[in-house]
């Protein structure tokens, strides 16, 4: 950021991040366009609903634009615990050289701002690798790329202000992947950058070159991507038209048009939701490609032409989007159960999965999930060729993981849904059977447009998620994702008459019952981390008539 910072992101990333996480708010403090009440009732909440420590720095302002944050501070004993505690600190002015290491130290910047013309202190957090949390209000809209590298949250609501915080207080949270993906965006407004494109319009030279408020992926994308070799170099000069549908890239070549996917490390809802096993990874680009080789000559997966590792490229043949329709899961169901019946898990792993999950029956505690996350991660061992990575594999165990970390105050859930979370979960752990059937390989995120045609058959694309799972797991998410996008309880009866055609063992029904629960659960929580909070309440209310359709039936 030359001429905003006299010090670069790669330097001021020298430090690292510290523990426990750091929250920052940089901005005057009697300014009530600011919104450091709105951040201080946000505090309020995650110190009485949470379990999780942090620090909180207040950045800017003289001694006397103090004293409203204090008023506040006063008359709530939680906020006041935290200032005794010295988890929430005031630095008053800090001169301009010092930000860039403060923003470099943050885990994450929060701008709940009411009003704001730009937003250039969110700018130049992202500048020195701090994601940012925003509210969707002036400016601010077009400076935080919403998932991609921050939040955009609505203004004056503490509420969503706290989800989207709690999501970066675990250890593996989402941090690094929206830190790098800030400072590429940050680039695209440097001084020199934004001049030169100034000059070239007044001079009528040509239409800027630059439009970041009307693509931010593409700009990403296209920094991104900029260092990389192309796959096909040797065909000579390559004309992409970025097309962001899939994340894929068209190409015209002298050999016809191909279809180039690069794949990146988003942040995952695992890492910002759960508390896993530090021996747990996010997925890598290595691990994400050797998935896809994985299926590479599989008859359901669509055909790689090439991989190139250096650039973490895949490119396949262009195919169309089948768009089977809602109802398009019985059609692609004999592509699913080939994937189960492919490379059977060992006798002796599914025996020691079965043993864990019965611990975890008779005692739900952290260190037993701790156990059984660690021996499933070895269930992926013949899709990565390696066994750190999290995946939900067991439908039981995930609405046990639920249960728990609600009750230990994972996230700031008011205490009727505190209630409703466990009982939920439970409703849907009782009609588990006692025996299960062993893991078996799935896709892992099928959904319709992850549906292509290659010819006169159907193929799936993006296996990013491949792994081993007991059930009935692509059915599950297949039948998630479209009850949420039904308005009413008309998605609930259509997901349970699809259960009872799909399936017609009782057992088979009620695993693909409680992995929807436990995905309704946690896209709910998922999407309040993201700003949506209601999303919370009508997902349980969507588990809940789903149990009860299939216990009345």
């Amino acid at each position: 950021m030359s001429l905003l910072f006299p010090m670069d992101s790669t330097q001021a990333h020298s430090t690292g991040v510290q523990a426990p996480p750091i929250i920052t708010f940089v901005g005057r403090p009697a300014a009530r366009e600011k919104g450091l009440d709105v951040l201080l009732d946000a505090l309020e909440l995650l110190e009485q609903r949470v379990a999780r420590s942090f620090l909180c720095w207040i950045i800017g302002g003289q001694d006397g634009d103090m004293t409203p944050a204090l008023q506040i501070i006063n008359e709530r004993p939680a906020l006041a615990g935290l200032v005794r505690q010295g988890r929430l600190q005031f630095w008053g002015r800090v001169e301009p050289e010092a930000l860039p290491e403060l923003y470099s130290r943050s885990t994450v910047t929060v701008m709940p701002s009411r009003y704001e013309p730009f937003g250039i202190a969110g700018l130049m957090a992202m500048a020195c690798g701090s994601p940012l949390i925003a509210s969707a209000v002036g400016g601010l809209q077009h400076v935080v790329v919403h998932k991609v590298t921050g939040y955009a949250i609505p203004p004056d609501d503490p509420l969503a202000l706290a989800w989207a915080i709690s999501g970066f207080l675990r250890p593996n949270g989402q941090r690094q992947p929206l830190s790098r993906n800030g400072e590429v965006w940050a680039q695209a407004f440097s001084m020199d950058r934004v001049a030169a494109e100034f000059r070239r319009l007044y001079r009528g030279e040509r239409e800027p070159a630059f439009s970041a408020f009307q693509n931010p992926l593409e700009t990403i994308a296209e920094a991104c991507l900029a260092g990389m070799k192309p796959t096909y170099a040797a065909a000579g000069p390559v004309t992409a038209r970025l097309r962001h549908r899939h994340a894929t890239e068209w190409h015209e070549t002298p050999t016809g048009h191909k279809v180039r996917k690069t794949l990146d490390t988003w942040p995952t809802a695992d890492a910002s939701m759960f508390d896993l096993p530090q021996a747990l990874r996010t997925p890598s680009d290595a691990e994400h490609i050797a998935r896809v080789l994985f299926h590479r000559d599989a008859p359901w997966a669509v055909p790689v032409e090439d991989v190139d590792i250096l650039s973490r490229t895949l490119t396949f043949p262009a195919l169309e989007g089948a768009d089977p329709g809602a109802r398009g899961l019985r059609a692609i169901s004999g592509l699913l159960e080939a994937m189960r019946q492919h490379r059977p898990v060992p006798d002796a792993l599914t025996q020691e999965i079965d043993g864990a999950w019965r611990t975890i029956k008779t005692n739900r505690r952290r260190a037993e999930l701790d156990a059984f996350d660690m021996l499933a991660a070895t269930l992926q061992t013949p899709v990565l060729g390696a066994a750190d990575v999290f995946q939900r594999a067991h439908p039981g165990v995930e609405l046990v993981r639920l249960a728990l970390h609600a009750l230990e105050g994972a996230w700031p859930l008011d205490p009727r849904q505190k209630k409703a979370i466990p009982a939920v979960c439970q409703s849907a752990l009782d009609i588990l059977p006692d025996v299960l059937p062993p893991p078996m390989l799935c896709h892992g995120d099928v959904k319709r447009r992850h549906v292509l045609r290659l010819g006169d058959r159907l193929v799936l694309c993006d296996f990013e998620e491949t792994h081993y799972a007991i059930g009935s797991f692509d059915e599950a998410q297949w039948l998630t994702y479209e009850v949420l996008l039904t308005e009413g309880d008309d998605g609930v009866d259509w997901a349970a008459q699809e259960i009872a055609a799909l399936f017609d063992k009782n057992d088979w029904q009620a695993m693909t019952v409680a992995w929807c629960v436990s995905t309704l659960v946690y896209r709910g929580l998922w999407c309040a981390m993201r700003g949506d909070v209601p999303v919370l309440d009508h997902c349980l209310g969507l588990a809940e008539r789903l149990v009860n359709r299939y216990v009345m039936t």
